[in-house]
């Protein structure tokens, strides 16, 4: 299953697998994160 979530805090970029910068329409970076924290672990 794929989820897509948008979102300006950086904080929750932690709990993704890859994590992709979009500036002005264009994808500026996608970056693979090997080892992403669960939902309970980030401080809300």
């Amino acid at each position: 299953m794929t989820t897509v979530l948008i979102t300006h805090n950086a904080v929750i970029a932690d709990i993704a697998d890859k994590i992709i910068k979009i500036k002005n329409g264009t994808v500026v970076d996608v970056i693979r994160n090997k080892n992403p924290k669960k939902a309970a672990e980030i401080v809300w």
